[in-house]
């Protein structure tokens, strides 16, 4: 299958939603049922062009600090979870977990600038864009070398010397 369009959720309290494809990254933040209704209505067979080939969800896991931290965004999180598993199963669209750490050590804030994702994303959306930026490379959506530090100038020479 040709990945053309993903999607990507961080579930909580306030739920983050990042889309890439065709048109770029497009990504918002909301309540878990504002972004649960936006995430059904992509998932409708009726635009195909506007529909996710794979769609990628922050994992949680349950552990005393997270239960000492807010039992209701915890709750939020594990049902905003079920229910996006349930719309593409549905939908026939696969549903892949990322830990959070994945998600954050490949993509952090200076990754989202190179690629110019940020400034501009709140941080549920930026969250979402992350697990998104991590899958975007891992399906081949975008290439892992458009992640790489610009060659700062003056520091290579043609020579095999170092330059200063």
């Amino acid at each position: 299958m040709t990945v053309r369009r993903i999607t990507a959720l961080d579930p909580g309290g306030t739920t983050g939603l990042a889309t890439y494809g065709h048109d770029g990254l497009s990504a918002m933040q909301g309540s878990p049922d504002e972004i649960l209704d936006q995430l059904e209505y992509s998932l409708k067979p009726f635009d195909w062009d506007e529909r996710p080939d794979i769609v990628v969800c922050e994992s949680f896991t349950i552990s005393m600090h997270t239960l000492k931290k807010s039992r209701g965004g915890s709750n939020a999180a594990i049902e905003t979870i079920g229910a996006a598993r349930y719309l593409c199963r549905r939908a026939g669209v696969p549903f892949r977990l990322q830990s959070p750490g994945e998600a954050k050590g490949f993509a952090s804030d200076s990754v989202l600038r190179r690629v110019r994702w940020l400034p501009g994303l709140p941080d549920h959306a930026r969250d979402a864009a992350r697990h998104l930026l991590l899958a975007c490379v891992t399906e081949g959506l975008i290439p892992a070398e458009h992640l790489l530090p610009p060659e700062e100038t003056g520091t290579l020479t043609t020579e095999g010397g170092s330059s200063g």
